[in-house]
């Protein structure tokens, strides 16, 4: 075999496996470049678009937070309590690639607006059952339900961040969106049993009132029947 080697053709068989070998590395060399390449740059391509979706979302947590610290409109006249802050809303960048991210992230994040106008809806079909957007359960529905799609973003906020290397939004130590919206679900829930209490009581009255008229007709007519 070495003999072989040795020789005019062994060298040159020698030469051509060895140069077929490094073009072969070569090759490998440049493929596995390629793909290390191509995979950084998803990376920082899906982490572009998940800063950019996490901005979006805290300026809706923002907005969140305003609607449920607002100080009403008061009508002078009537005394009722109107809404002053605008309902916020969720608008995404058009020119991203929603498939960097990752399908969960990407359905929440796709699927909260709709969240959102579903609460728009209850809150106009509230506002029509009454007249106008006022009262009680109005104010009820829309604190509770803006906190719990704030509570939300927030979640979502986290998942995208810790999927993506991004670092932690800095708040103030005065502003806690998260504990607001959770006191604010929990003081709706406590007001909306109230509620709820206060108009079974009501209708109890109502019924009650309604079964003693009821019978003072029936005495009336039995009374007038004997004297006929």
């Amino acid at each position: 075999m070495w003999e072989f080697l040795g020789t005019d053709i062994g060298k040159i068989v020698l030469g051509a496996a060895l140069g077929s070998g490094g073009t072969l590395i070569g090759t490998l060399s440049g493929g596995i470049k390629e793909t290390i390449f191509e995979a950084r740059k998803r990376k920082r391509d899906a982490q572009y678009v998940a800063i950019r979706v996490v901005c979006v979302l805290d300026g809706f947590v923002n907005g969140c937070h305003n609607v449920i610290n607002e100080m009403p409109h008061v009508d002078s006249a009537t005394g009722e309590e109107y809404p002053s802050a605008q309902l916020p809303v969720i608008e995404y960048p058009t020119d991203v690639d929603w498939r960097s991210l990752k399908t969960e992230l990407m359905y929440d994040a796709l699927s909260l607006p709709n969240i959102l106008s579903d609460i728009k809806i209850s809150l106009d079909e509230i506002a029509d059952l009454q007249g106008e957007p006022t009262g009680d359960y109005y104010f009820n529905y829309r604190y509770k339900a803006i906190s719990e799609i704030g509570i939300k973003a927030l979640d979502l906020i986290g998942a995208i961040s810790k999927e993506y290397d991004i670092p932690g939004i800095k708040r103030s130590e005065s502003y806690d969106p998260l504990t607001s919206f959770t006191s604010t679900i929990k003081r709706m829930q406590e007001k909306r049993k109230k509620l709820d209490e206060l108009s079974a009581d009501q209708v109890a009255d109502f019924m009650q009132s309604v079964e003693e008229v009821n019978a003072r007709k029936s005495q009336k007519d039995q009374s007038g029947a004997d004297k006929t």
